[in-house]
């Protein structure tokens, strides 16, 4: 089939020049077939990054490679990279080839430093060696068979000196490992020594094979290691990719007003709390029950940063345990989550304070207002009917609520009962005190027939001649109704 002069933006034409959809793991049988489709279609640059397409041709590369991949086994890397394709193709060839890179390195390192091990049956060494060969092919290194039969025949231990000394002499004719193969069975029927030799390292691997075993374990442990952390290194940097596009969707509450609010992160950040406080002022900051996915950078768990044991991290191994009490040796992430956390605190309760102190602002403001109206008797009528009926006066002025003024004064708080005593004091406001932080007003009254419609519940104490009296509910005051 031949190149178009002009790009193809038919998917269907394409498409059809693919085989199977890339699965987890037929990269090396997908990539011609795809590339080949790309060719085709004229996007072989805009793929790669080069140029620049147009709106049309990125949509359709965007389409066209999303639709020949596996939508469930790459769907954080789609949504990381949405709608850039050539930014999706360049994290699939970095998953595939960069680890397949990393383990050629590693295999041609032990293939040219290959030798017998104590105890190790030739023609098992041989195996071995052929072994790492096929794998290197299979990674797509090719390698130059002759060269890998010198490396094999130096590397032959020296109970098996005898053969070892005529496979050297031979090595000009022997290219493959099969032919190496034969010809150590040759030496060994020619040279009976060399055989009786082998039998007692035949004898000696029974001994050692434990030894034999062990290498050959530690070798898989290396290379199963080294994938590993590949792995963990990519799962990590989709994660953060897939924090950082959540993290532009989701909702930081700057301020707790009781009620159910989303946390940070997402689909996965860190969960969903629950607020609720004390007085009126609303709920306090909680950092909830955590229901998200993990998404947050490299850590495990799914049940978020707020809530239990959520460890080991991928970085420092801890398990990020609030409760731990751990200050130093944390990774990024973690130090990340705990400046974001103070600081939501802290705007959580500059809020909550400014708040209180415009209730309190508006409450004298109205207080004010209502006091310059003239009322003939109030100021002689109030120390005489605050006596008689218990009220108590503000601290902040000994104001007393007898008196019939026409203003509403709101959040006034009732005494849970009333005060015989120390009334004289009450007016000046000398001894009164008042410990409630609601905002909810500075002032109290013992009448419960002064309060004009229904009464909130709320708590607190009042310190009175030396003596703490509760506060349960609060209300708007209309003096005279």
């Amino acid at each position: 089939m031949t190149t178009p002069a002009a790009p193809q933006l038919h998917l269907g034409s394409a498409t059809s020049l693919i085989r199977d959809k890339l699965a987890k793991n037929n990269w090396p049988k997908w990539k011609p077939s795809f590339t080949a489709a790309v060719k085709w279609a004229g996007l072989a640059d805009a793929l790669v990054g080069k140029g620049t397409p147009t709106v049309e041709q990125k949509t359709t590369l965007w389409m066209l490679l999303v639709t020949s991949i596996d939508g469930a086994v790459y769907e954080d890397m789609i949504m990381a990279c949405e709608p850039d394709a050539d930014k999706l193709w360049a994290r699939l060839v970095e998953k595939f080839e960069g680890r397949s890179a990393a383990e050629v390195t590693q295999l041609l390192a032990l293939l040219m430093s290959v030798e017998q091990n104590d105890g190790e049956i030739l023609d098992n060494y041989i195996d071995r060696v052929e072994g790492m060969r096929v794998r290197l092919t299979k990674l797509g290194k090719a390698t130059d068979e002759p060269e890998v039969v010198t490396v094999a025949v130096r590397g032959i231990h020296r109970d098996y000196m005898v053969i070892k000394q005529h496979l050297m002499g031979k090595l000009d004719t022997l290219t493959t490992i099969e032919k190496t193969r034969a010809e150590a069975k040759l030496a060994k029927s020619l040279h009976p020594s060399s055989a009786s030799s082998s039998s007692r390292s035949q004898d000696n691997a029974a001994s050692s094979s434990d030894t034999v075993a062990m290498v050959a374990e530690l070798q898989r442990l290396r290379l199963e290691q080294q994938q590993l952390r590949e792995s963990l290194e990519e799962r990590r940097t989709s994660s953060a990719a897939a924090s950082s596009t959540g993290a532009s969707q989701g909702s930081v509450p700057s301020s707790s007003n009781g009620g159910e609010h989303q946390g940070y992160g997402g689909s996965g950040g860190y969960g969903r709390g629950a607020g609720g406080g004390s007085g009126a002022g609303g709920g306090s900051y909680s950092h909830g029950r955590g229901r998200g996915r993990e998404q947050y950078g490299g850590h495990t768990g799914g049940r978020g940063f707020g809530r239990g044991r959520i460890g080991p991290c991928y970085d420092c191994g801890g398990p990020h345990n609030a409760r731990d009490g751990r200050t130093t040796g944390l990774c990024e992430e973690w130090r990340a989550y705990l400046a974001e956390e103070a600081a939501r605190q802290a705007a959580a309760l500059r809020q909550q304070q400014q708040q209180q102190q415009q209730n309190r602002t508006a409450f004298f403001d109205r207080l004010r207002n209502s006091s310059n109206v003239p009322n003939s008797g109030t100021a002689g009528a109030s120390s005489s009917h605050s006596q008689n009926s218990g009220t108590m006066g503000a601290s902040s002025g000994g104001v007393d609520l007898s008196w019939a003024s026409p203003p509403l004064v709101p959040s006034v708080a009732a005494l849970h009962q009333r005060l015989t005593s120390a009334a004289e004091a009450s007016n000046s406001g000398a001894d009164v005190q008042w410990h409630l932080d609601t905002g909810s007003g500075a002032h109290i009254t013992g009448r419960r027939d002064l309060f004009c419609g229904p009464m909130r519940q709320m708590s607190g104490r009042i310190q009175f001649g030396g003596s703490a009296h509760p506060v349960y509910h609060c209300g708007d005051v209309r003096a005279g109704c």
